[in-house]
């Protein structure tokens, strides 16, 4: 004969321990979660402490904008999020495709007032990356040499 009182003894206990084992899973989750937000936090602090060298130096050259940070494609920017660009066959990053420490950075330099865009740089025949760049002109100031036009928009431009 089925012992009723003994199953149900051995189904509770066998619920407990996997529901045991699903809360360290999930806090063991978390922790990972938790080092990941605070690796890209330091990241971005990084790339933020770096931004006024690196304005100086394009400066210097005469430039208007300076390229701070090359995204990723692993960590930087959703996808999904994505625009496509049909005549390059590809996607196109906006600031709301940004995530972790690309997305803190972009912030940051919109409440500084450094005007920062999302730009392709073009690497090659049918390659290129992206870059989030700051500006400190306003566009009468950056005619010449202006690299924040769209690209296509060059190509047609008068020397």
């Amino acid at each position: 004969m089925i012992d009723k009182k003994a199953l149900r003894k051995i189904t509770l206990s066998a619920r407990e321990r996997q529901q045991d084992e699903d809360k360290k899973q999930q806090a063991g989750m978390e922790v990972g979660d938790k080092q990941k937000h605070l690796a890209e936090e330091q990241r971005a602090q990084e790339i933020i402490r770096s931004i006024p060298e690196i304005a100086r130096a394009e400066a210097a050259k005469g430039n208007g904008y300076a390229p701070i940070m090359t995204l990723s494609e692993t960590g930087d920017y959703d996808g999904s999020k994505c625009g496509y660009d049909s005549h390059l066959n590809s996607l196109t990053v906006g600031p709301e495709a940004l995530i972790g420490a690309a997305k803190t950075v972009f912030e940051y330099c919109e409440k500084a007032g450094l005007q920062p865009s999302v730009e392709r740089v073009f690497s090659g025949y049918r390659s290129h990356y992206w870059n989030i760049e700051i500006c400190w002109l306003d566009e009468n100031q950056e005619e010449q040499g202006n690299r924040r036009k769209p690209w296509y928009k060059k190509l047609f431009e008068k020397s």
